[in-house]
């Protein structure tokens, strides 16, 4: 299991258990702690022939759509609780200081309710039974009446999908960053107050925040667009 800290591994052994088949001891192949991803791989030459979910597109997931939330919360498997899809967003709690990931953690905010056990279930689209996500996190708020409010949170099936192939390669999955600017997604962009004459980007991130000390912000002009590392 990666470490928080410093994402080592720590142990590399898990049990996969299929409903209908008998656990299996698996080995960590790929594991992305930006993404809270991983990447099994059964240990005896398993293989699996039969039936599985298959992906939905999350990127045209709107809100209220309902979704359904599997997993094993307080060790009672296959578990399920429903919801809609509130917000699909950038998360900022992996972005380090000064530091700019290309690839951001998104998140699907849901309603659906996850408890400790929940983590690393599928996230379903309830009108077509297709996997939109993987949940990852509870994110908590402490209201002024003393009650928590709490929004579920998981990894939308389109980083998923487009992280697989490097997952597959095993190891660690690395990102790059580039230390002095500050950037915004489509998300952002529409939410940030351009200058007159200045158009949002029709894809890659643009620069929207310098620090001309650091390596980026001597290298990028505000509100240049970034399309590949």
């Amino acid at each position: 299991i990666p470490q928080p800290e410093t994402h080592e591994v720590k142990s590399i052994i898990a049990i996969a258990n299929i409903p209908g088949t008998t656990a299996r001891a698996a080995e960590l192949h790929g594991f992305d702690p930006e993404f809270d991803l991983a990447l099994l791989r059964y240990t005896d030459n398993f293989s699996y022939d039969g039936p599985v979910a298959e992906f939905g597109d999350s990127q045209f997931v709107a809100p209220y759509t309902p979704v359904m939330a599997l997993g094993s919360p307080m060790g009672l498997e296959f578990s399920g609780t429903l919801g809609h899809i509130a917000n699909t967003r950038s998360l900022g709690i992996h972005n380090a200081p000064a530091k700019l990931h290309i690839y951001r953690p998104q998140a699907l905010l849901h309603s659906a309710k996850l408890i400790g056990g929940n983590s690393g279930g599928p996230l379903l689209n309830a009108l077509t039974g297709k996997v939109i996500g993987i949940n990852t996190a509870i994110i908590f708020t402490l209201q002024e009446n003393g009650h928590v409010g709490d929004i579920s949170a998981a990894v939308p099936s389109e980083d998923i999908i487009r992280l697989l192939p490097r997952l597959a390669k095993g190891g660690r999955v690395k990102h790059g960053f580039i230390p002095g600017i500050g950037i915004a997604d489509s998300y952002g962009i529409m939410t940030t107050k351009l200058p007159a004459g200045i158009r949002p980007a029709q894809e890659g991130v643009m620069v929207t925040s310098l620090n001309t000390q650091l390596l980026g912000g001597k290298t990028f002009k505000l509100y240049d667009t970034i399309i590949q590392l």
